[in-house]
């Protein structure tokens, strides 16, 4: 059986940061159950990435606004005969919880990370290809040969103060994804077209199909219209081009 391709594309800069964030910490997961010296170098600059991306995108107040947000529209689900009034009254309790927990805590998520002086030479360095070698920082090699459960320790406290944010934009997103139906549609010779209703704007679209070695959708979006293009991958020496099959996918145009 083929393997189902799936691309997701934001429609705001919240979710966009959000999804950002969620593939952030899934790659930090990956490279910190791995005990190598470079995984755990890995597992670091993404942790590092993690601190750029909260310093510029203030994550705690954006996710505590869209629990506030999805919590509101849901309560016109309460009582509806045709909605699961327990996974429903369980969604919005969990939301609650995690929007009291982040009024609760103080400060900016990463501070444990940004204000840490060994990450600081570490990521003033890392500015500067290859400047994290043993001969530019010779305390970060050091540090990487170390034993592994020590340095998971450190990355794990540098990271817990922001596990509760990590939780609550994981509950956001699967909000979002789960709020609409995946419809059978044809990219008629690889493009599809769709107008937005601006009543009620789209926050996610998600494009399933039949995995193809040689086929990737480049999806676009306006303020009035979201474009879906399949294109043929040849080589990474040759620009893709739009293919000139019909391509069934599945759509889920996602809002709350």
């Amino acid at each position: 059986m083929s393997k189902v391709a799936v691309f997701e594309q934001p429609l705001n800069e919240r979710v966009r940061n959000f999804l950002r964030f969620q593939f952030l910490f899934r790659r930090l997961d990956h490279h910190l159950n791995r005990s190598s010296a470079w995984d755990t170098h890995a597992a670091l600059s993404t942790l590092l990435e993690i601190v750029n991306l909260t310093s510029r995108f203030d994550i705690k107040s954006e996710v505590m606004k869209e629990l506030e947000r999805q919590n509101t529209a849901f309560q016109q689900f309460v009582d509806d005969p045709g909605v699961d009034d327990r996974r429903l009254a369980s969604v919005m309790a969990r939301q609650k919880d995690f929007i009291d927990a982040l009024h609760g805590q103080k400060g900016q998520i990463a501070h444990l990370a940004a204000q840490n002086e060994f990450l600081g030479a570490v990521r003033q360095r890392a500015a500067v290809s290859g400047s994290t070698c043993s001969m530019d920082l010779p305390i970060y090699q050091f540090w990487l040969n170390t034993p592994i459960e020590k340095r998971r320790e450190e990355i794990s406290a540098w990271v817990e103060p922001m596990q509760t944010v990590r939780a609550a934009v994981e509950l956001t997103l699967e909000a979002i994804r789960k709020s609409s139906s995946a419809t059978e549609q044809l990219a008629a010779r690889g493009f599809y077209q769709q107008n937005l209703n601006l009543a009620r704007p789209l926050q996610l679209v998600k494009v399933s199909f039949r995995e193809r070695l040689d086929l990737f959708p480049e999806i676009s979006a306006g303020k009035h219209r979201f474009t879906i293009r399949f294109l043929e991958h040849v080589s990474v020496n040759k620009r893709p081009e739009q293919t000139q099959d019909d391509v069934a996918f599945l759509l889920t145009c996602c809002a709350i």
